[in-house]
């Protein structure tokens, strides 16, 4: 009877622990109507099972160099292919399309977002006026596409286009600009009448060192104006004149207050304090305008090879950092105050320069010269003393 009770509990045993292994093996079943707690609970199981997989991909993240990074580097860009809209296409008025060139990163600095395709001259066909990069590094391509439209009417029209880097300057390609040219309907009609586009550049000078900016000042066809059609006379008269050598140029007080007061009018919308007018800032901005203005000229560096900072120095200003910034327009073409300021404050490097949180004193100068390429030329001077 011993042996018989201790061989049925050893039998019992066996058989519970053979019961608790086979449902610890068991694997379930697929079903096509799971409970509805099992995804859930399947989800939880296996994203605790899981490593992070962002782990080694934050680690190894390299953050894009600032301009500062790269100031030993060199600008240049080669043209290597019309991958839309080669040369001489045809459309019909008003046609939409894309433009996309392939360049190459033939120098040593590495392209990001700091970085953008800038119109120049020409027609514009509806296109932004910039496009930036993305991260393209040395001996790499890029592709770089514009939504355009054909203009309403027919001819044959050209839009020009150059890149501008971190510090605002300028560059090509190293066989020249890159364009898009097409044909709008028979392509025999071009407009008569020439419009213009605006023209406009900024600088910061930190350091003193001139920074040029290489735009061509050509009347356009058949890119509008911003503000509308052309008007006969500007809107206020000039108020005093002035003679350079044989150039004859005309002065406008009621322009330079105007800037002035529309720039801190921003400032204000924005939470900043207004810039304080400085004269000697305002002095070396007007000479400025004159030189541009009598030699037909859109850049910070003067026919006498001055800089913003020499310029501000010649007038007694010692300034910690100056920036300039510059614009152009036909005053019958709307060249005013307020397209000067809109254009500066919808610009990403001119707006930091009107909305700066550093910079304390401004100078205002507006000069019109009727036989000039552009006729009406702004600049301003802003500095910390």
């Amino acid at each position: 009877m011993k042996i018989n009770f201790l061989g049925s509990v050893v039998l019992l045993l066996t058989v519970v622990i053979l019961s608790a292994c086979g449902r610890s093996l068991e694997t379930p079943q697929p079903s096509s109507t799971p409970a509805p707690t099992t995804p859930a609970a399947s989800v939880t199981l296996t994203a605790s099972a899981i490593p992070e997989p962002t782990a080694t991909a934050t680690e190894t993240v390299t953050p894009l160099p600032t301009p500062t990074d790269q100031g030993d580097c060199i600008n240049r860009a080669e043209f290597v292919s019309d991958v839309t809209v080669p040369d001489n296409t045809n459309f019909n008025p008003e046609d939409k399309f894309v433009k996309t060139w392939r360049i190459r990163n033939t120098g040593s600095c590495i392209w990001n977002l700091r970085y953008a395709l800038v119109f120049l001259k020409g027609a514009q066909m509806s296109a932004p006026y910039s496009s930036p990069f993305t991260e393209t590094l040395p001996g790499g391509t890029l592709d770089i596409s514009l939504d355009m439209a054909a203009p309403a009417q027919d001819g044959i029209f050209t839009g020009v286009y150059q890149i501008e880097g971190p510090s605002g300057r300028r560059f090509g390609m190293q066989d020249g600009n890159i364009w898009v040219r097409i044909v709008v309907g028979t392509g025999t009609s071009a407009p008569t009448t020439p419009t213009y586009t605006p023209q406009a550049s900024a600088t910061s000078l930190q350091t003193g060192t001139p920074v040029t900016n290489s735009l061509t000042m050509t009347p356009t066809v058949g890119t509008p104006a911003p503000g509308g059609a052309p008007t006969d006379t500007p809107t206020t008269s000039p108020t005093n004149t002035g003679q350079r050598g044989s150039c004859t140029y005309l002065l406008n007080s009621d322009f330079d207050s105007q800037v002035f007061v529309l720039i801190n009018q921003a400032r204000a919308a924005n939470g900043l304090p207004a810039y304080t007018l400085n004269s000697q800032l305002s002095a070396a901005a007007l000479k400025h305008s004159i030189d541009m203005a009598c030699n037909s000229l859109l850049q910070h560096t003067g026919s006498d090879g001055s800089s913003p900072r020499t310029r501000v120095a010649a007038e007694g200003y010692s300034a910690k950092s100056v920036q300039e910034a510059i614009y152009a327009q036909p005053p019958q073409y709307g060249g005013n105050p307020q397209s000067a300021v809109d254009w500066w404050l919808n610009d990403s490097l001119h707006r930091p320069i009107l909305l700066s949180s550093t910079l304390k004193e401004i100078g205002v100068s507006y000069v019109n010269v009727t036989t000039s390429l552009l006729g009406g030329y702004f600049t301003i001077d802003v500095a910390t003393p």
